[in-house]
């Protein structure tokens, strides 16, 4: 069936050009969620490898949710052939995920070097899938954690509010 009407198409757009007319016809691919979504997780990595690089220099900034937000919806759009208010709405969860999991991998690798600088040979996998536990070793309360966190968060948002108002405004056209 598909093929048919492949090839109908393209017989009508063989019809147009032979009479100088433009390809009224096209077909849209439709969006597909799932590789969107690998897409939009691929894509965030490149997030949270910058906050984790600005974190390590002891800053905390909002390009890294400027390249999150980007790299998150491109990588959406180019595996998943374009994106819905479904897919602006997982995109927007994965960042805030994905923001998370940057913030404890950066604390944990500075936990990670803190032990492997006093002779232990701890695991950088085991700290950060143990974080809670690690981070009440090394820290006394949550305030830093919870602090550094609002303003990674605070400052991810500045940055991907532009790009998120637009894809949102790009969907209502």
């Amino acid at each position: 069936m598909n093929s048919e009407v492949n090839n109908n198409i393209e017989k009508q757009n063989n019809n147009y050009a032979m009479n100088n007319q433009p390809t009224p016809i096209t077909v849209d691919k439709k969006e597909n969620v799932l590789m969107g979504t690998v897409g939009a997780l691929i894509g965030s990595l490149a997030g949270v490898i910058v906050t984790i690089l600005i974190s390590q220099l002891g800053f905390i900034a909002s390009i890294s949710g400027v390249v999150m937000s980007l790299c998150t919806f491109y990588m959406y759009e180019k595996l998943g052939h374009g994106i819905s208010k479904k897919g602006v709405f997982i995109c927007i969860l994965i960042i805030i995920g994905m923001t998370f999991v940057a913030h404890n991998l950066s604390y944990s690798l500075e936990i990670y070097k803190y032990l492997s600088k006093n002779g232990f040979k701890p695991s950088l996998f085991k700290i950060f899938f143990n974080f809670y536990e690690a981070y009440d070793l090394f820290y006394e309360d949550y305030s830093y954690y919870i602090r550094d966190i609002l303003m990674l968060y605070g400052f991810s948002i500045l940055g991907a509010f532009g790009i998120i108002r637009n894809k949102i405004t790009e969907l209502k056209k």
